[in-house]
């Protein structure tokens, strides 16, 4: 019953390893496991974080 609401937030990476910046031999983390980090965290009422680090071009 409080008049404020303050969401938890989680923050994640696309690439595997938590790797936070571009590299050229970085992976991306599978459909699967994306899915199973959405389904922990919004729909246990979190805001969901994803980077979104830009390669070389921009």
């Amino acid at each position: 019953n409080s008049p404020i609401f303050c969401p938890a937030e989680c923050d994640t990476t696309l690439q595997e390893h938590d790797r936070w910046f571009w590299g050229v031999n970085a992976t991306l983390r599978s459909l699967e496991e994306l899915i199973q980090v959405y389904h922990e965290t919004v729909g246990r009422n979190c805001l969901l974080m994803l980077d979104l680090t830009p390669d070389r071009t921009g």
